[in-house]
């Protein structure tokens, strides 16, 4: 993964002549439905970014990196501007999936998730009001890191280098597979890690959205994970032809759609097709900024959203352009204007 950036700059390099695979109307659609959401909190955005891939092909269709300078927006064609990794929740629920952890196993948790901050109620997480209570793993995808920690702690607290083991079976190599450290430990020395296997939840920018999306597609493609395509030059070419089994993919994939369904993700349901994703509230490296992100799948297509804003009066912006881009190409790429999911 920490390749992809300078796979994609040489890719870009050797097809500046070459004739792009971009969807003109996809991308202006995009950066409009940005531009509509964000405008009544402009001041408070810093980044925000759409990036739409073709499942199978992994051709990139759109691909909106807006950064708001003194001068207004500008789009960034580079694909280096990083931001919390708010698909993190579900590569750690895969990777404790391919170590032998259960998707419903339960952990107790006492941290209160309201609805402002998670997006849910105590009701669709079968908690006491008070927010004390036991948490499914494949629930806590969404909602709750501390659950995902103390199933890593569960899991890998021997050695750490068995997480990045584990990551690294997932089509994430950020660890040391040699790194022999406890859990403890590692909690202990954590500013001093050179790699960052619980930082992911989200708490350090270290992934670009193009790579978020990648990462995503190859579960929405059952485990082949594609090497994006920008131009007709490009081939068609495995990252990975099998990130992960394909019975542990399905699990996330089925707690991903439960997410739409009756989860944190209600809002981004759409009444022309079926719909699968996760969500993160991130804070990101800048002080008094956060990442919030949408990352998932329809039929054909693989999507995410990333937004940086200050503070945290408004943090479902990803949501609402998240389901104007689904519900734009359900109706006018996959025709289903008249059809219902």
């Amino acid at each position: 993964m920490r390749n992809f950036i300078t796979l994609l700059i040489v890719l870009v390099a050797m097809n500046i002549h070459a004739q792009p695979l971009q969807d003109t109307t996809l991308q202006n659609v995009s950066k409009n439905i940005i531009m509509e959401v964000v405008k009544p909190i402009e001041t408070d955005v810093s980044f925000a970014s759409v990036v739409v891939m073709e499942t199978e092909s992994g051709i990139v269709r759109s691909n909106i990196n807006l950064t708001r300078t003194s001068q207004g927006w500008e789009q960034d064609d580079d694909y280096k501007h990083y931001v919390a990794a708010g698909n993190s929740r579900a590569v750690l629920f895969l990777a404790l999936l391919e170590c032998g952890a259960s998707s419903g196993e339960s952990y107790h948790t006492s941290g209160v998730f309201t609805d402002k901050q998670a997006g849910c109620t105590i009701k669709d997480y079968n908690r006491p009001i008070d927010g004390w209570g036991d948490i499914r793993l494949d629930r806590a995808m969404n909602c709750s890191d501390i659950v995902i920690l103390k199933a890593c702690e569960a899991h890998f607290a021997r050695s750490m280098g068995t997480l990045a083991y584990y990551l690294g079976k997932t089509g994430i190599d950020l660890g040391d597979k040699d790194d022999e450290r406890t859990y403890e430990e590692f909690c202990n020395d954590y500013e001093n890690t050179p790699w960052d296997p619980i930082g992911i939840l989200g708490y350090r920018d270290r992934i670009t959205p193009l790579q978020m999306t990648i990462w995503m597609q190859g579960i929405a493609n059952d485990g082949r994970m594609m090497m994006p395509r920008f131009y007709e030059s490009d081939s068609t070419k495995a990252i990975y032809e099998q990130m992960a089994l394909r019975r542990n993919i399905d699990s996330l994939k089925n707690a991903m759609r439960a997410e739409v369904e009756c989860g944190t993700l209600r809002n981004v349901a759409s009444e022309y097709v079926s719909v699968s994703g996760i969500t993160n509230v991130s804070q990101a490296n800048n002080i008094g900024y956060r990442c919030t992100m949408f990352c998932g799948f329809i039929p054909g297509y693989t999507i995410s959203v990333n937004i940086v804003m200050k503070g945290s009066q408004t943090l479902s912006a990803h949501v609402s352009i998240a389901r104007g881009i689904i519900d734009w190409i359900a109706q006018h790429r996959l025709n289903l204007r008249d059809d219902k999911k």
